[in-house]
């Protein structure tokens, strides 16, 4: 096939709802929908790129071709799902991209149970499966599914001049400083962390930014894997030994029409993650919620040094994979996905413990099934956090340099992009056009 675009081949592609990202922020699964939109310009480089929101609508190919105004094009289908929303399409050649980080998955039949609920058969019923990391691959083969590809999400290096951004880009972002006290009265809760608006750059920031002492973090505060917990405490506790350090937090949160309705958002997923006895008042930690521009985003990652990221475990981690493409030096647990991609090389590794998964929204509801994960105590990350003070200027750019190759080598879209012609390739010919 090579990588020259096929007149007579057609990608459906079904995902989670469509609409605005920045509504979906934080929502369930939107991942992907980030990952869709990843591989949306290497799909349409090589097929007829179209949609289909409700697959299960079609009866069958020819109503995919009449719906769709197709015509002798052969069709494959490619599902951005989570394995309960994922549906065939009647009489194609079915793809789905699958994220899936721990090491068990719900496979036996329980009384009374949907099932759509069954992970293996609904993964079972798709012709191809494309893994985000080798971790998920070796998982899912484990568990008898078949024809497992490893096709992660391609990482664009869209900071490639980090020299034409900086600090002052950020000067429409509003810094939140973490000021907290968690009780089961929201307005306690709320009280000192979202009373303000905060205009303009806090003073600390640019502190941090002329010490080089910046860590970022994106997460989504539902997401129990991230250890939004023990990383604040550990950050902390590094932070009162070292006062210039600063940790920006990146907050995926729903948007919502109006500020009492975000910040009663904000309260929601803080209280998930936070539990419902945290009390910290902080002069170095911010958290940033909104959506951000391409520019604004572009300008985050410029001016951090380094990407704190004490995950649990990880289908693939498009954000820390996308600070180290540009340059950003990894502080990481070694887990899932990670083992891909980081190791001391690279990256200011953090130290974790297998231990039984005591966090809610992890494997066991899924899975239905006892499991361990690979955890990062605030004392592990603190102890990483002390490593990244002692790097002489040297070490920070050999390490910087190694993670964006590292990085650029697994994930970039020329890398990506030659997979997929391959396994389109492969495919191709086992697709009857109508």
């Amino acid at each position: 096939m090579g990588d020259e675009m096929r007149d007579d081949l057609a990608i459906i592609i079904s995902n989670e709802e469509r609409g605005s990202m920045a509504a979906q922020l934080g929502a369930a699964h939107y991942s992907y929908r980030f990952a869709e939109g990843k591989f949306r310009d290497i799909l349409t480089e090589l097929a007829d790129v179209r949609y289909a929101k409700y697959p299960y609508a079609y009866a069958s190919k020819e109503y995919v071709y009449q719906d769709l105004e197709l015509e002798s094009e052969k069709l494959i289908h490619l599902a951005f799902r989570s394995p309960e929303n994922l549906r065939v399409l009647k009489g194609l050649y079915n793809i789905c991209a699958v994220a899936w980080e721990f090491d068990v998955m719900h496979d036996t039949d329980w009384r009374g149970q949907n099932p759509i609920k069954k992970q293996t058969r609904m993964l079972g019923l798709f012709d191809e499966i494309w893994a985000t990391s080798t971790y998920t691959q070796s998982v899912l083969s484990s568990h008898g599914l078949k024809n497992v590809q490893l096709i992660p999400a391609p990482v664009d290096d869209v900071w490639e001049n980090p020299d034409d951004f900086e600090l002052n880009d950020l000067g429409g972002v509003q810094f939140y400083p973490v000021n907290m006290n968690v009780g089961t009265n929201d307005m306690l809760y709320s009280h000192g962390l979202l009373s303000k608006e905060p205009k303009g750059i806090p003073e600390v920031v640019r502190k941090a930014n002329k010490s080089n002492s910046i860590y970022l973090t994106i997460l989504n505060p539902f997401d129990m894997r991230k250890n939004l917990l023990a990383m604040l405490c550990g950050f902390e506790a590094f932070a009162k030994e070292h006062p210039d350090a600063t940790l920006l937090v990146k907050l995926s949160v729903p948007k919502a029409d109006s500020r009492v309705e975000q910040s009663q958002a904000i309260v929601h997923s803080l209280r998930i993650s936070l539990g419902e006895a945290f009390s910290m008042k902080s002069k170095n930690i911010f958290f940033i919620f909104g959506y951000l521009s391409d520019d604004e985003m572009s300008s985050l990652h410029a001016v951090s040094d380094f990407y704190l990221a004490p995950a649990v475990a990880e289908g693939q981690n498009l954000p820390l994979i996308e600070a180290m493409t540009a340059g950003t030096i990894g502080v990481a647990t070694r887990n899932t996905a990670m083992l891909d991609y980081i190791d001391t090389d690279n990256s200011v590794v953090i130290n974790t413990k297998r231990l039984p998964a005591a966090m809610l929204d992890l494997a066991t509801r899924e899975a239905r099934k006892y499991h361990e994960i690979d955890i990062a105590s605030s004392y592990d990350i603190y102890l990483a956090l002390k490593q990244t003070a002692k790097l002489s200027s040297e070490q920070r750019e050999a390490m910087g340099k190694k993670g964006k190759a590292r990085c650029k080598a697994l994930y970039a879209p020329s890398v990506i992009k030659e997979k997929v012609s391959a396994r389109l390739s492969s495919i191709v010919g086992k697709v009857a056009a109508s």
